[in-house]
């Protein structure tokens, strides 16, 4: 249906409503020739007439009666329909469709889900986790949850936290093959890597006046953090964490860490932020805002050492 086919339908329902086309004119802010003239097109279009008209008044044809007992009807619930979208620009309705990496999602961000749904119990979550980097969204996503920037998009980007990540290993492992005490000495170690898609389990690391970038090596290496975690533990080896990862494991002296004094990260740069990102012509629905300020303020506590 067209914009004036739309509006002629109003106009339709104005007349039947006040019995006269000059009053209804008067209450559309039109002149009555323009109101007598769409009326005259509407019923050539159908065919039939709508009104039987006089010098004082205008009636319905049996025709316009039902015409207009439809016209009610449709118009009355484009006018719902209306009301139900609008509300989602002013309320946390529908579902939210967030996108991340499986550590990052799994550990991190669903943790803080259930505590976000009570607290807006009219808008639903469908998180979708993925082992490939998040440089844009797929098809359907409302926002990915990523660390680092990444490429240069049309996305928007708001910085949610920062994090870092330091180097941690049991307590067994230290009795058994002692503690290194520079990055160096991590090459006679038992590293635990987490890789992506074969890439090389490179460490880096600086401190000032001092910069380097090791290709450790180890007997066990995963994409997933979740089994390097409970190998670390176990005393297998050595391996890169962010400090939120192992919190409860430091304080439990499951974990310690070690080379407190270097900077580390397994990342192609120490940008070790986490960052939501979003396409611009939904940066000011309120499911976006309220979602990326919750985050804010739940992974202030959550990635703190």
């Amino acid at each position: 249906m067209t914009a004036n086919a739309l509006a002629d339908l109003r106009i339709f329902t104005k007349v039947v409503k006040t019995g006269s086309f000059s009053a209804a004119a008067r209450q559309l802010g039109l002149p009555p020739s323009s109101v007598s003239r769409r009326i005259g097109a509407l019923e050539q279009r159908l065919g039939v007439p709508l009104f039987v008209r006089t010098t004082r008044q205008v009636s319905l044809t049996e025709a316009g009666r039902v015409y207009s007992t439809s016209i009610q009807r449709v118009l009355s619930d484009l006018d719902n329909a209306d009301l139900v979208v609008s509300q989602f620009h002013d309320k946390l309705r529908g579902t939210l469709c967030v996108e991340s990496r499986v550590s990052l999602g799994s550990r991190l961000i669903a943790p803080l889900l259930p505590r976000f749904l009570r607290e807006h119990p009219g808008l639903s979550i469908d998180l979708r986790l993925t082992s490939q980097q998040i440089d844009t969204l797929s098809q359907g996503v409302d926002l990915g949850i990523r660390f680092g920037l990444g490429r240069a998009s049309s996305l928007i980007t708001r910085k949610l936290a920062s994090t870092q990540q330091g180097i941690y290993v049991s307590p067994v492992y230290l009795a058994e093959h002692g503690e290194p005490r520079t990055p160096d000495d991590l090459m006679h170690h038992n590293c635990l890597a987490f890789v992506v898609n074969g890439e090389a389990a490179v460490w880096r690391f600086k401190a000032p006046h001092f910069s380097r970038e090791l290709r450790i090596c180890g007997n066990y290496r995963s994409n997933d953090v979740g089994a390097l975690h409970a190998a670390t533990i176990d005393s297998l080896g050595i391996s890169v964490y962010h400090h939120w990862v192992v919190k409860q494991d430091v304080q439990k002296g499951k974990l310690k860490r070690i080379l407190s004094g270097y900077d580390v990260t397994t990342m192609p740069t120490f940008d070790t932020h986490i960052y939501v990102m979003y396409p611009p012509n939904m940066q000011n629905l309120p499911k976006i805002r309220t979602f990326t300020d919750f985050l804010v303020r739940a992974l202030a506590d959550a990635v703190r050492p």
